[in-house]
């Protein structure tokens, strides 16, 4: 993966220091590989995230960026990182979504309208499609955040990859690093290797 630059967005009311990021950013920082965890306004200490500045904080990642780039978006990460796809013409040769939820505008009234500027339109799915060779989903079956009915429409939606767990929740226990370190090099491989894709995986 040193030939990578992976960029993380983290989800609601998270940060760098929350979830499993502080523990994958160690497994990194061993590895040598390069990556970012910006943390995003409106997350742990506001109640209404903007998903417009979001998608300005990863666009300018992105910009700084030296390598060629893996993004990765964990629960309302992953819409940050779909949006900011849909509305640059930028290629991605592998993005990861882990929790996504699905394509459903109805969503922007979640948590009292704090996920507006998220949802409040659908995504642009063909868009997306183009300009993403690979795309992985990661959710798993019992998550009580994000149905796992959510995560599975979305990845037929896209054409992505699944990767399916059986009792991980919502992904967000500092131990599910390892898991997501896992997929990480597996997928990173493929994608230097160029093999095709995969229907699915069960974990």
């Amino acid at each position: 993966m040193s030939d990578f630059h992976l960029i993380f967005v983290h989800g609601y009311k998270g940060s760098s220091r929350t979830d499993w990021f502080p523990a994958i950013s160690k497994l990194l920082r061993e590895k040598g590989i390069s990556h970012r965890i910006p943390d995003m306004p409106g997350g742990l200490w506001n109640r209404y995230p903007n998903g417009r500045d979001w998608e300005r904080i990863l666009g300018q990642e992105l910009k700084e960026a030296r390598k060629q780039v893996i993004l990765v978006g964990y629960s309302l990460g992953t819409r940050a990182v779909l949006n900011y796809i849909q509305n640059h013409d930028k290629k991605f040769g592998l993005v990861i979504l882990i929790s996504p939820p699905n394509n459903n505008p109805l969503l922007s009234l979640g948590h009292y309208g704090a996920f507006f500027s998220f949802f409040f339109r659908l995504l642009d799915i063909p868009a997306i499609r183009k300009r993403v060779k690979r795309m992985v989903v990661v959710t798993s079956e019992d998550d009580p955040s994000v149905p796992h009915a959510w995560s599975k429409e979305i990845a037929r939606e896209l054409g992505a990859e699944i990767v399916t767990f059986a009792d991980k929740g919502h992904i967000n226990s500092p131990r599910c690093a390892e898991d997501v370190f896992a997929i990480l090099t597996r997928y990173v491989s493929r994608l230097e290797k160029r093999e095709p894709k995969i229907a699915g995986r069960r974990f």
